[in-house]
């Protein structure tokens, strides 16, 4: 429909497609820097997610690059703990976990899995080819750390309430960081103690009293300088707590007909188009 004219826009093509539009001169490929990451929550509540060593061999053991390169075809980049790079005071300081199985092996044995021997139940959207590739490729990753996965494919509206349920089935969930503002108090619906099953974001089930404490003076702090150092300290306190493995910071991509004029993407309204301020010139 875009290659015939139909459509002027297409929003959230494949990433497959990508690559064939940018190579045309009768098409834009638009992206955007979203507040959007891809994330491995990890149900913490759930042995053996209950031990730190473990969530973090398991962090060790997503192979991000491959994520970035294959899932989402090369656009997109490494994310750095749980707050996007687009928003104000990400901390920059925060240390990656890298990508490496033989260390990731080590941590399980000094767990006490020494061989894996355990299975781990994974929510993931069966239709979104982003959540089917990253399962395939912890499958085969932690496949060889000796851990069994069981697939648990369905729609999102059937994982979110999975997520929000204390009581439910998977240990692991595939999903995003989807922040409903470009504020870094966007963190309290994903990881204050007051939120968890309260709606479906808190996947992990993870709190602290301390980030709790936190974010409630950042909550109320006006000094800019002071709310920096709070956010930069909860997302520290969240990183090393590993909570989830944070995989990807994702671009909004639209593909669009070159007589499409005046599109910028505003992360504030992330999946929206401001057409007030767009015209076609020049339609066929």
């Amino acid at each position: 429909m875009l290659e015939s004219g139909e459509l002027d826009i297409s929003m959230e093509p494949s990433a497959d497609d990508l690559a064939g539009f940018e190579a045309s001169p009768d098409y834009q490929v638009l992206i955007g820097e979203s507040p959007v990451i891809f994330e491995v929550d990890f149900r913490v509540i759930h042995p053996p997610l209950d031990d730190i060593r473990v969530r973090k061999a398991l962090a060790m053991a997503i192979d991000y690059d491959y994520h970035i390169e294959v899932a989402l075809a090369g656009y997109g980049k490494r994310a750095q703990g749980p707050l996007t790079s687009v928003f104000p005071y990400h901390n920059y300081d925060i240390e990656l976990i890298p990508y490496d199985l033989e260390a990731a092996k080590e941590l399980l044995a000094e767990a006490g899995y020494p061989d894996g021997g355990f299975t781990l139940k994974v929510a993931y959207e069966s239709a979104q080819d982003e959540k089917v590739r990253a399962l395939e490729m912890i499958q085969t990753n932690w496949g060889q750390l000796g851990i069994e996965i069981e697939p648990m494919g369905m729609d999102w509206m059937a994982q979110a309430a999975m997520q929000q349920d204390v009581n439910s089935e998977p240990d692991v969930y595939l999903g995003y960081i989807w922040p409903g503002m470009t504020d870094p108090e966007c963190l309290r619906e994903f990881y204050h103690g007051d939120q968890m099953g309260v709606f479906d974001s808190n996947a992990s089930f993870w709190s602290d009293p301390e980030v709790d404490r936190l974010m409630d003076e950042g909550l109320m702090e006006t000094d800019p300088a002071r709310r920096e150092e709070i956010y930069k300290e909860v997302q520290q306190l969240i990183a090393d707590a590993i909570p989830a493995a944070w995989v990807s910071e994702n671009p909004y991509n639209i593909v669009a007909n070159n007589y499409v004029k005046g599109y910028v993407y505003n992360s504030a309204y992330h999946q929206a188009l401001d057409v007030y301020d767009m015209w076609l010139e020049g339609k066929p």
